[in-house]
């Protein structure tokens, strides 16, 4: 059987970080949508976050998702529930994403905006503007919210506080209701 538990969040929420962790413990394979869709920096973007192709990379990400699904196992895939077009406006990704990547479960990573601005920074070299990151994290938890009632899936939210055995186990029993 496969199972698909998105892990969502903003640029420098720590994604990767927490799926690093939870992998071990499910078991499950991290993947990256960013990887999956091949996205490559823009060179005139300071940032590295914009994009004008949102939705075809979305239909690479469901295409590469749907050649693992033919697999057994669990997918640990690390996202975004909203992207920045390429006029740095926030867009919302569209329900049908996610009902075709058929998530068992949502977790939604809200980091401290000032570490997300010290994050990017560090990893990026590049700064969005910091009310455009709380814009960000606002849009992020509202639609992750949309996401996880409009496909009737459980959401967790979750900060640097929350254990990853905690996390574990939501997405272990959000698994056993379905």
């Amino acid at each position: 059987m496969f199972r698909l538990y998105f892990v969502g969040g903003t640029f420098g929420a720590g994604k990767s970080t927490l799926c690093q962790t939870l992998s071990p413990l499910l078991p499950a394979e991290h993947l990256k949508a960013s990887d999956l869709v091949g996205y490559t920096r823009d060179p005139s973007d300071p940032t590295g976050k914009a994009t004008g192709k949102l939705l075809s990379n979305q239909e690479r990400l469901i295409v590469a998702i749907e050649a693992r699904r033919m697999a057994q196992g669990t997918v640990l895939l690390d996202g975004h529930f909203c992207l920045l077009d390429d006029t740095y406006k926030v867009v919302r990704l569209p329900v049908n994403v996610f009902q075709r990547i058929q998530p068992s479960a949502l977790v939604l990573i809200e980091p401290d905006p000032a570490e997300v601005v010290l994050r990017l920074e560090r990893r990026d070299q590049g700064q969005l503007d910091p009310v455009l990151i709380h814009q960000l994290l606002h849009a992020e938890r509202e639609h992750g919210q949309t996401i996880s009632e409009a496909l009737s899936v459980p959401i967790m939210t979750v900060d640097a506080s929350t254990a990853a055995e905690d996390i574990v186990t939501f997405l272990q029993a959000s698994t056993q209701d379905s």
